[in-house]
């Protein structure tokens, strides 16, 4: 079962608009209501190894695992790591023929990847729809931040658990 978290008004404020600050929706699976988190987090604490998700919990987390990615990723220090999504992204954007496009990020992290992909797709003329996934609501707050403005309106965000067999009805 999925739920909403966030709303998405029909408009922004002025101070919204102001601060450069758009409403986000959400869809937060049930993997991820407290009592889900609350057993996630025991069964890290009885096996003595942290879950992934709980690195990125909070917003200060999420930017200071940001801020450690920023310094230490290939994709940010390797010019070779780099080119190699790039010259995915360029491959994936020339065979396909699609005037409209949906990207799901799963596992998107901070979403700069995604972004590439998206400012790619976009300057090809292309109908973009864009779904970034984590388990961490503030990463894809981040992901929405930085792709939103090239989806618009047709930017869908989802937090959830990823692989560990999880069920997702």
């Amino acid at each position: 079962m999925l739920t909403r978290y966030f709303h998405k008004p029909n408009r922004s404020s002025r101070r919204e608009e102001a601060l450069n600050v758009h409403p986000a929706s959400i869809t937060i699976h049930e993997s991820q209501f407290p009592d889900a988190v609350r057993r996630d987090l025991l069964a890290s604490l009885r096996t003595r190894r942290v879950n992934h998700k709980f690195h990125y919990d909070s917003v200060k987390q999420t930017q200071k695992w940001l801020a450690l990615h920023q310094a230490y990723s290939p994709t940010r220090n390797d010019a070779d790591c780099r080119a190699i999504y790039e010259n995915g992204f360029a491959a994936a954007a020339q065979k396909n023929p699609a005037k409209q496009v949906h990207v799901i990020g799963l596992g998107c992290g901070g979403g700069q990847k995604d972004t590439r992909l998206l400012k790619l797709l976009k300057s090809r003329d292309t109908d973009i729809f864009y779904t970034p996934c984590d388990v961490s609501t503030a990463m894809v707050l981040v992901a929405c931040s930085g792709a939103g403005g090239l989806a618009g309106e047709k930017l869908f965000s989802i937090c959830l658990r990823f692989g560990d067999g999880g069920r997702f009805s």
